[in-house]
Parts: C-alpha cells; structure tokens; sequence
C-alpha cells in the first residue's frame, strides 16, 4: 500500500515539473523586442486628461452635509 502511495506521489510531482518548468523557446530578438519602449518620453502631454470642465464652468448645486456625513462613516468601515 504504502508503495502504491509513494509511487503515485512521485509520478505526481514529476508531472507536476514538466508541466511547470518554465522552459521557454523564445529567441533572444524576441526578448530584446520587448524590452524597448514604444513611445518617446518627449511625447509626453502633461496637461493629458484635462478636460474643458473645471470649477469655473461646473454649477454642482449645494452639497448635503448630513449625506456627506453619512458618506464618510461607511467608508471607513
């Protein structure tokens, strides 16, 4: 029994190496490809994201103290 055992657990772990060793075939190149960036830092808009609406064009009416209250006691929770 115990030799069955032992011999299910070995095979068991050999199969598990093989399927999860990690043994890639990539090339190189293939690596090196990866490794540069796609996009030139000097291309970059700081202002990117920012929008036509700011507070000087947004009207949110009056804010709710008692929902903002109860707003910040369930997200500490």
């Amino acid at each position: 029994m115990s030799k069955t055992l032992l011999s299910f657990f070995i095979l068991l772990a050999a199969l598990f190496l093989v399927n999860c060793g990690g043994g890639t075939t990539e090339s190189g190149s293939a690596k090196e490809e990866k490794a540069k960036p796609e996009a030139q830092t000097s291309s970059y808009d700081p202002n990117r994201g920012e929008g036509k609406y700011d507070a000087s064009n947004i009207s949110a009416g009056p804010l709710d103290e008692q929902m903002a209250q109860q707003g910040k006691d369930t997200s500490l929770l």
